[in-house]
Parts: C-alpha cells; sequence; structure tokens
C-alpha cells in the first residue's frame, strides 16, 4: 500500500470494491495511518467493510544468536489505539526512520524531473476520509510511484531516466549493518505486542530475506520450519497459510501442518501493493471466513487478558 506500494487507503478501498471484495484489513509496512474511523466509514459507502480491527505488516530481523541473519515480516493485528502505543511503535519507527530519510531526499530532488509535485500532493492524501501526515512513514518505491503515476509512465520508464534519484538497487550490506541496529528483533515485536493484548502472524513463511542479500529471497523449508518453531515458543499467534510464495515454493501443507502441530491460527493474505506489483492480485489468496472468525476471537482473548493483567 502505501509505504510500498502506490495507492491511498481510500484508493485501496476503491480497488476492493472493484475486484468484488466485500471485507479488508489494510496492513501496511511498518506505517499506522490517520483516521480508521472515517476509512471505514467511506469503506461502507464504496460496499466494503474495513475489519472492526487494526493492522500493520513489520519489518524484524531474526537473530541466530547475536548474528542478525534474516528479514522476517510479522503481521500484528488488533485494537487501533494499542497498535499506536509508544512501546510497540518505538520498536519499528526507529528502523524506518532511515527509509525516510531516503524519500524526503528523493522529493528534494524531484523538480529535477520536471514533474510538479507539492509535499502535500505525496504526503498528505485522502485529507477529508483518511489522512496520512508528513510525519508518517513512507519508503523510497512510494515516491517512485506517485511521481509516475502524475506524469502517466511506468515507474520503471522513470527509474531508468533517473537513476540516481530512483536508484534501482536496495541499500548496500554495509547500509544495511548500521540500519540493524535500529531493527526490532522479531522475537521481540511477537513478545511485546502479546504483553500489549495484540496478536502476532508471521507473514509469507516461505519469503524470507538474508539481510545482506536483499535482492533474493530464501526459501529453504528447513530454515522456515526452524523459525516458525523459535517463535512460536516466543509467543507467536499464527502463520500465513495461504500466500502466493507457498503455492509457488509448495510449502502450503508443511505450513499448515507446522500450526496445527503448534498450535498456530492461520491466515492468508494476497499480499497486494498495486495492480502492476509482484503479480499479487487483490483478493486471490485471502482469510477465509472460518479463519478470519478464529482471528478476531484470538484478538478479542488477548484484548481481555492484557486488560486483566
Amino acid at each position: 500500500m502505501i509505504s510500498d506500494g502506490s495507492k491511498t487507503p481510500c484508493e485501496v478501498v476503491d480497488s476492493a470494491a472493484a475486484a468484488g471484495i466485500k471485507k479488508i484489513c489494510l496492513t501496511d509496512h511498518d506505517a499506522l495511518h490517520g483516521n480508521y474511523a472515517k476509512l471505514r466509514e467511506y469503506a461502507k459507502s464504496k460496499g466494503v467493510e474495513v475489519l472492526p480491527f487494526s493492522g500493520v505488516e513489520i519489518n524484524t530481523m531474526y537473530f541466530e544468536g547475536e548474528k542478525p541473519l534474516l528479514w522476517v515480516d510479522i503481521l500484528v493485528y488488533g485494537d487501533d489505539d494499542k497498535l499506536r502505543d509508544p512501546r510497540f511503535t518505538s520498536l519499528f519507527s526507529r528502523f524506518y526512520g532511515h527509509t525516510n530519510v531516503i524519500a524526503r531526499q528523493q522529493f528534494e530532488k524531484l523538480p529535477q524531473t520536471g514533474i510538479p509535485m507539492s509535499f502535500d500532493e505525496l504526503f498528505l492524501l485522502d485529507p477529508d476520509v483518511a489522512p496520512v501526515y508528513k510525519n508518517d512513514m513512507y519508503c523510497r518505491s512510494y515516491i517512485l510511484k506517485r511521481a509516475a503515476a502524475k506524469i502517466g509512465v511506468p515507474h520503471e520508464e522513470l527509474r531508468s531516466k533517473y537513476p540516481d534519484i530512483f536508484p534501482f538497487n536496495l541499500p548496500t550490506r554495509s547500509v544495511n549493518l548500521r540500519r540493524i541496529a535500529d531493527m526490532p528483533d522479531s522475537a521481540e515485536i511477537v513478545r511485546i505486542a502479546s504483553e500489549l493484548g495484540l496478536v502476532t502472524v508471521m507473514a509469507h513463511p516461505p519469503c524470507i530475506d538474508p539481510f545482506w542479500e536483499c535482492d533474493e529471497h530464501l526459501v529453504n523449508s528447513v530454515q522456515m520450519e526452524k523459525i516458525i518453531r523459535d517463535l512460536a515458543a516466543a509467543g507467536l499467534d499464527g502463520v500465513e497459510a495461504c500466500h502466493r510464495e507457498l503455492a509457488v515454493s509448495g510449502t502450503t501443507e508443511l505450513v499448515k501442518s507446522l500450526a496445527a502441530e503448534l498450535g498456530l491460527i492461520t491466515t492468508g493474505g494476497s499480499d497486494y501493493h498495486d495492480e502492476k506489483e509482484r503479480g499479487n492480485d487483490l483478493g486471490v489468496y485471502g482469510t477465509t471466513e472460518e479463519e478470519l472468525a478464529v482471528l478476531m476471537r484470538k484478538i478479542r482473548e488477548k484484548a481481555k487478558k492484557r486488560i486483566k493483567n
């Protein structure tokens, strides 16, 4: 979506409505957006229900001892206010600050492209429905895609024309090493989220990146199983068991059997960014009504447990 896609929250709702989807939960990367209540009102007018809980997808680092090993994405679901608890947001906002710097630098160079976009056009979106403010978090692909959409060209074309402004390569290992200091530990995210009464789900289990090779996914069923078991021991609540990467890697049944063995809930996700990104079509992979009921029950149970404690 916004943080590593090219759509605003309302545009995602519009796309869901066009695809005939009736229920959605927005889980942007490392970003929480403005007024979810107004977004739900907007979605209702389009015949779409934004589910009565919020979510966020967090880039985390899986450590082997003290050695940073793998990038693992953790989905966190729960009450809007709990997700905004500083004890939780501080764990990932520091890391994403590095990306904010890149995004701001790109905006400052945008006049070199001749594309007439104001700061508010890029950073203040859907102001009457679900405002996303200037201090929220974005990644550089967002700037690229919004600018390309402004002039009606593919973002790859704009990137190739201005490689100094929109470099293709992800950060080098040396940059990653500096970012690791602020990157949340996978187990720590799970632990803090659980303490706050939030539900954690491991996103797209086979889609795991070595932090020093950001351009390649690591699909290793043995390592994937170890990570799931380790995070389950730390308090992980569930795993995505319906996702394109699972189907491609042939690991769907492995993940489902692990979930059953470890008592983890299962969910699904399209991993939708926009129509041209990654081939993840909106609504193709999703959570069943039965899985949704289990997830919502888990959210309520953990929230009540938090209140009692």
